[in-house]
């Protein structure tokens, strides 16, 4: 009888421990969002035995309810079982550490945990075109947005390393290093025109950016052509004008000949000089 009573009595105990026990479980406990970006915080509860239970949202051991930066932001729904906190346009103060918290009445039953990471937005950007002289240094920077990892894509391949042909190297902007933030080739052909593009990429969230440049090659001497081609002008000009002076001069002379010599053989004077010498 004792053994009876004592089973009857584990039994119980048993029952009611599942009957009042309250799980929740984090859906993505880890979260990497990028800034002015919506991100949510899902819990699951199972309240077995539907006991009166009551969730509150905290961040950083702080209600989220009392946080001014998240009001009007931060809005908490549930369905059954499931309790979601939305975060919309997310700035980089929402990082930190999340709770969703399970309370009957004052009495804290369970919670789940949640690391939210709001990264800066990525961009990236370079120059729309690059004009080198063969045989010239090509040297294209990448300026960056956020902290993105780079790297450059070029005659159909990429580059995340110094290949045979092409060289990254670092830079320094605002005392910040940006790796492979340089793209360089030496003494650039015309084979190597095209485009060049910088991928930034961000490992937490997956997202990638990019922008493109494009690169043209002139010849060697290509300057020096224009300036040939105006010395020629020059000189044709020069010959012509040359030529017509003298054609001009010519022509005067010849017009001024022909209307002396008649005007010579009328005049008084030269018929005086004429019979002088006959007397004498």
């Amino acid at each position: 009888m004792k053994n009876l009573v004592l089973c009857i009595t584990l039994n119980f105990i048993f029952f009611i421990n599942i009957v009042y026990s309250v799980e929740v479980v984090p859906h993505q406990p880890q979260v990497h969002v990028q800034e002015k970006s919506k991100f949510n915080l899902m819990c699951n509860v199972s309240n077995i035995g539907n006991q009166q239970v009551r969730v509150e949202w905290s961040k950083d051991s702080k209600k989220v309810s009392d946080i001014s930066g998240l009001k009007n932001r931060a809005v908490p729904t549930n369905s059954t079982e499931q309790y979601v906190l939305s975060v919309d346009k997310s700035t980089g103060s929402d990082s930190g550490n999340y709770s969703c918290i399970i309370y009957q009445g004052t009495e804290e039953k369970a919670r789940a945990n949640f690391t939210v990471v709001v990264t800066e937005a990525l961009a990236v950007r370079v120059p729309s075109d690059v004009n080198v002289v063969e045989e010239e240094r090509l040297r294209i920077e990448c300026e960056v947005k956020g902290d993105p990892v780079l790297y450059w894509k070029y005659k159909n391949e990429s580059y995340s390393v110094s290949g045979s042909n092409v060289i990254l190297e670092n830079y320094t902007h605002e005392g910040k290093v940006i790796r492979n933030g340089v793209f360089i080739i030496e003494k650039i052909s015309d084979n190597d025109k095209g485009e060049v593009t910088c991928i930034g990429e961000d490992i937490a969230t997956g997202q990638s950016v990019q922008d493109t440049c494009r690169v043209r090659v002139k010849g060697k001497y290509a300057a020096l052509w224009p300036f040939l081609g105006i010395c020629a002008e020059v000189i044709v000009l020069c010959a012509i004008i040359v030529i017509y002076e003298k054609k001009r001069n010519k022509t005067e002379l010849e017009e001024s000949d022909t209307d002396q010599s008649p005007d010579q053989k009328n005049t008084p004077d030269h018929g005086k000089e004429a019979n002088l010498r006959h007397r004498q």
